[in-house]
């Protein structure tokens, strides 16, 4: 009955669209490649609009990432087209070099015709996450979230120039140590720690060392060996920081795994208005991507297949058919169950069993007491009934009634002696009494404490 309660409840169409989006376990995490040459990879984004605008009109930042190095690099922008996205691009790209990845969100201008005919002139792969799972482009994503808080903690004079101060934050952030690598972005870029604002104060307060003259080509060699010295370190780093983040991660990560034609339920990312459903649906699998990823066919006319993350899937459980009504032929008698006897003569034969005889008895004396046993075997019960046979009085004399105060029971405890009161009284082994002298009762078990919680409590009179 519970299971089928259960079952009945879950299967619920309406509860299913209005559910809470926490209910479906993540899925593990599965780190990017450890990439160890700087710009091969990189991801990009757009943060803003930024309002009010600057003087110069920027709303937007376009933010780079090195996944390698993790060296970040901003672009104020004015507009965030097509056109406007791919020039400052290209100018980056141009210093730097082209990279072989790309990662970015779906964004309609990185999604372009403009841009991906730029990525495929220049030889460059584009990936993009699935719709509404920023986590595929994280680095990109948690650097922009620091940027944006350097960016809040200007003054609020200085806040508007924030297209001006933007070179400053970004060389406040490439000269620190990143902790997932182990070194600066600045000395993974260039081999070197650089000289900076504190190298300036330093070399004001100490008299700076002459550097000694160094041979080109030594310098060079030099600076390759430290280069792969430093890359190899960050590798290695990343690569620990990675597991332990998984780890972390996977603590409570269940992978579920979706059939090709099984129906799903799809998280809206947004909802247009407070009372709209959480989730749509029933869509079907079309084809399962990746390790976490699924070909959705959502059913809309413009775009109907998406390629989805398995964190925004949860299956759609279909209700069994029910028969509310059986047919029978006119005239026929349908013999209903008999009710079950709850003090049936096995249970008192178990009783009667129980009942252990002296050792000392012979045969003879052994058999006639079983049959006594069999012949008065209703007096064998675990009812407790009354008995006329004897009475006896309880002389108080002239001492004040006792009576114990009234104190709270929990809810749980007092429905469970109700219903011990209640059997007592319908057994008539207790009565209703209107005396002064009132004693306290408790709840006890001849076994365990766990018991009365199951039902199988004895009440105590104290």
């Amino acid at each position: 009955m519970s299971e089928d309660t259960k079952e009945f409840c879950k299967s619920c169409e309406t509860c299913q669209a209005s559910g809470k989006t926490g209910g479906t376990p993540k899925a593990p995490l599965i780190p990017l490649p450890v990439v160890g040459v700087p710009f091969e990879r990189v991801g990009v984004d757009i943060v803003g609009p930024l309002d009010p605008p600057t003087a110069s009109g920027n709303r937007f930042i376009l933010v780079v990432v090195d996944h390698a190095t993790r060296y970040p690099e901003a672009i104020p922008l004015r507009t965030t087209t097509a056109p406007a996205v791919a020039k400052a691009l290209l100018g980056l790209f141009l210093m730097v070099g082209f990279p072989k990845e790309v990662v970015s969100d779906r964004g309609s201008n990185f999604m372009s015709a403009y841009l991906k005919a730029m990525w495929k002139e220049c030889g460059v792969t584009y990936k993009f996450t699935t719709p509404y799972h920023p986590q595929t482009n994280g680095l990109v994503e948690t650097f922009n979230k620091t940027l944006k808080g350097m960016i809040m903690g200007l003054p609020e004079k200085l806040r508007m120039r924030w297209d001006i101060l933007l070179p400053c934050l970004l060389f406040a952030y490439r000269e620190v140590p990143q902790k997932g690598v182990g070194f600066s972005p600045f000395e993974l870029l260039f081999g070197h720690p650089v000289r900076g604002p504190l190298t300036l104060v330093k070399e004001s307060w100490e008299q700076p060392l002459k550097a000694p003259k160094q041979d080109i080509v030594d310098y060079v060699l030099g600076l390759r060996s430290r280069m792969a010295e430093y890359m190899k370190k960050a590798s290695n780093n990343l690569q620990a920081s990675q597991e332990l983040q998984k780890q972390w991660h996977d603590q409570k990560a269940v992978l579920v795994q979706y059939q090709p034609g099984q129906k799903v339920w799809v998280l809206e990312p947004v909802a247009p208005r407070a009372l709209q459903d959480k989730w749509s649906g029933p869509h079907i699998i079309v084809e399962k991507k990746g390790e976490v990823t699924y070909l959705v066919d959502l059913g809309t006319a413009r775009s109907p297949l998406w390629v989805l993350h398995v964190n925004r899937l949860k299956p759609y459980y279909v209700r069994a058919d029910l028969t509310l009504l059986m047919a029978t032929d006119e005239g026929q008698e349908e013999e209903s169950d008999p009710l079950p006897d709850l003090f049936s003569s096995t249970e008192q034969d178990a009783l009667v069993e129980g009942v252990v005889l002296a050792d000392c008895l012979t045969a003879e004396q052994n058999d006639h007491c079983i049959n006594l046993l069999g012949q008065f075997s209703e007096l064998f019960s675990t009812v407790p009934g009354t008995t006329s046979w004897c009475e006896h009085t309880i002389d108080t004399g002239d001492s004040l009634p006792v009576k114990s105060k009234i104190y709270r029971q929990p809810d749980h405890v007092r429905d469970c002696i109700k219903q011990e009161v209640q059997t007592m009284l319908e057994l008539g082994v207790v009565e209703h009494s209107e005396s002064p002298w009132a004693s306290p009762v408790v709840l006890c078990t001849k076994t365990s404490f766990q018991r009365w919680k199951e039902g199988n409590a004895v009440l105590c009179r104290l």
